[in-house]
């Protein structure tokens, strides 16, 4: 096999690779329409998960939420409210004070389920417990959207899906 024959294999695997990883992220979003187009009923509104979330930022100054968009769920047996939106950060360093944003996912949960969030490892990070709301960093959206099993059905009541 000469030098041509060689480039023309590693070029023909990490053209296949990148297929197979924009098939993943297109999956991935699709999932994650399928999430937040539900609504279900069963946990606070984007305003009351919002209000819940004030109070829990003048507990913790160091870091301001904001969902933009919020889906609540039963995960392995308890309920949760997976929210994505802006998070502020302030913070002091060698040069002095600043502040950052970010754009993430977090879960929240009532303060009695915290303690069951904090073994929940694999998937959550603990932010901070407050005295009426506990959120989580999400490490894992998709493990956490794939064990919430979407069902078929739910896939094609989203009209956002395909897109």
């Amino acid at each position: 096999m000469n030098y041509d024959d060689k480039c023309g294999i590693v070029f023909i695997l990490v053209f296949l690779m990148i297929i197979v990883q924009a098939i993943r992220v297109r999956r991935a979003r699709r999932l994650l329409s399928v999430l937040f187009s539900r609504n279900n009923g069963l946990g606070p509104t984007l305003h009351k998960l919002n209000v819940a979330i004030r109070s829990f930022n003048k507990e913790f100054l160091w870091i301001a939420f904001g969902a933009e968009e919020c889906a609540s769920m039963t995960f392995r047996e308890h309920r949760i409210t997976i929210a994505r939106g802006r998070i502020g950060y302030v913070g002091v360093n060698q040069y002095g004070s600043h502040c950052s944003f970010d754009d993430r996912f977090f879960v929240v949960c009532s303060s009695d389920d915290a303690s069951w969030a904090s073994t929940q490892r694999d998937v959550f990070h603990e932010v901070g417990v407050g005295s009426e709301i506990a959120i989580y960093w999400v490490k894992n959206i998709l493990k956490i959207v794939r064990e919430t099993k979407l069902g078929k059905k739910d896939r094609e009541n989203c009209p956002q899906a395909d897109k």
